[in-house]
């Protein structure tokens, strides 16, 4: 059986898709992501994943690898919310691909 990804996300575990998303649109994207996840304590956002699209085929998409993750990063750290390095991790659609 297919799950949506929706159905596997909860307090601490949230998917986000990234749609060709400018770098202040991303930096944005990711310190609201940081703060929601901070405000309950903790937890994981996973970018690149429609969470609505059923199958892995469907629900991960990818990042685009033009973004500057390191900026990201700095983004998070100078909110002084925790340690960015565990929060982003970025996983290309260009390396992770179905056949």
């Amino acid at each position: 059986m297919l799950n949506r990804a929706d159905e596997l996300e909860d307090q601490y575990l949230d998917f986000k898709e990234w749609k060709g998303r400018s770098m202040k649109d991303a930096v944005e994207m990711v310190i609201e992501a940081a703060v929601c996840m901070a405000n309950v304590g903790g937890g994981t956002v996973v970018f690149g994943i429609n969470d609505k699209g059923m199958g892995r085929a469907k629900a991960v998409l990818g990042v685009p690898i033009d973004g500057d993750v390191n900026r990201l990063k700095k983004a998070v750290y100078e909110l002084e919310i925790g340690n960015p390095g565990s929060f982003i991790g970025v996983l290309s659609s260009s390396q992770y691909q179905f056949s």
